[in-house]
């Protein structure tokens, strides 16, 4: 499919992966009204992948439903944990949920039994005979339950018969997780590892790609650092009249420098998306996320390094964010000149600045400080 439409196998995967998110956040409020059928059909002989495949959802968010709903007594919160490490379901299932469960279905076992002999015995006395064996198994079944709990207060002891069923109906609930996990590329925990491993790379390439053209940035946790809450993955930096920019002192950046043109339109800051751009998820950025950014920095950059529909551009508030698919090309990028500045005859404090810094520098980012603000003394640089 990726060779036929001309794109990257990242691409249909980044489609697809937005295509199933929709499909579960529209159809999950039906899926937890089913959770309980499914349950039912579960405990019937339904695999889990067979009941993912009718609800044509992930194998996981299924997943994540019915083993919720089992007789195991497994709560939501647990269920991350479980689908991270399947072997760990032994420990997170509830032994009085299933001794409950068991004892329902040895019940109705034993009404369809009384019913049966019943029927057959009133054909030959007319009198119907109850099942007083069975009575007595199950007394005896509650006093092993009672002794148990007795004997300890922190595991239920199980009646032979009722272990030897969770101990089987467990492995086949953990076999059945473990297929889901195997065969899930959008919902698992894996596949929610690889995107967030994709993301951090996808950033690291933009700083990479801005330390190579000689761009000075702040990154996101510099931002949080200086107490900004919501930012963008790359905050161009600028170098204000009077200030030392931290651009000299932080290693992954060059000189500071005001903020760079990209085809003609200003960039103050850059955030990198590793994923298609369809029209609903760019409108929730654009709604959650850039428009905040263009309110506190200005006008910026967006690279949906997968791609993007072409019409994105001309929603609303697309004046003030571009959009590309990678990074701007050397011939796309315009940076103003810094021009040195001369007070009598002497270096200006933007030359010395930079000296100093140099100096400094070799010896660490102390002195490198020290020696900026030694060099800038009470000169102040004034626009004209």
């Amino acid at each position: 499919m990726a060779r036929c439409f001309g794109v990257s196998a990242d691409t249909v995967h980044s489609i697809y992966h937005q295509e199933i998110t929709a499909r579960i956040l529209k159809r999950h409020h039906l899926l937890k009204q089913a959770g309980p059928a499914y349950a039912q059909r579960y405990l019937a002989g339904t695999d889990l992948l067979q009941l993912s495949f009718a609800a044509d959802l992930p194998p996981c968010t299924v997943a994540r439903v019915v083993v919720e709903c089992l007789p195991l007594g497994i709560s939501a919160s647990r269920l991350t944990a479980l689908l991270r490490q399947p072997s760990l379901l032994p420990s997170l299932a509830s032994a009085q949920a299933w001794l409950h469960y068991w004892e329902g279905q040895q019940a109705s076992h034993s009404e369809h039994q009384e019913a049966g002999t019943g029927e057959m015995a009133s054909v030959v006395t007319g009198v119907p005979q109850p099942a007083q064996q069975l009575q007595q198994e199950r007394d005896q079944q509650q006093v092993q339950v009672a002794t148990g709990l007795a004997n300890s207060s922190q595991q239920l002891q199980l009646p032979a018969a009722a272990a030897a069923a969770l101990e089987a109906f467990l492995a086949r609930v953990q076999q059945d997780i473990e297929r889901c996990i195997e065969c899930d590329i959008c919902a698992s925990p894996a596949a929610d590892l690889a995107r967030h491993t994709a993301g951090r790379e996808y950033e690291a390439k933009l700083y990479q790609c801005l330390s190579d053209a000689g761009i000075a940035y702040w990154t996101e946790d510099d931002l949080r650092d200086k107490g900004f809450h919501k930012t963008p993955d790359a905050k161009l930096q600028e170098l204000q009249p009077g200030v030392v920019a931290d651009a000299v002192l932080l290693p992954h950046v060059g000189p500071a420098q005001v903020p760079i043109a990209v085809q003609g339109r200003i960039v103050n800051w850059i955030d990198s998306k590793a994923t298609f751009g369809d029209d609903k998820t760019h409108r929730e950025q654009a709604l959650g996320q850039y428009q905040k950014y263009v309110n506190r920095f200005g006008p910026g950059l967006v690279i949906y390094w997968h791609g993007f529909i072409r019409d994105l551009s001309q929603l609303q508030g697309g004046e003030d964010v571009l959009l590309l698919d990678r990074f701007p090309l050397p011939q796309e990028l315009l940076t103003l000149p810094r021009l040195p500045l001369t007070l009598g005859g002497h270096p200006g404090p933007d030359q010395r600045v930079r000296e100093g810094c140099q100096e400094g520098v070799a010896a660490g980012p102390a002195e490198a400080q020290e020696a900026a603000v030694a060099v800038l003394g009470d000169v102040t640089v004034t626009a004209a």
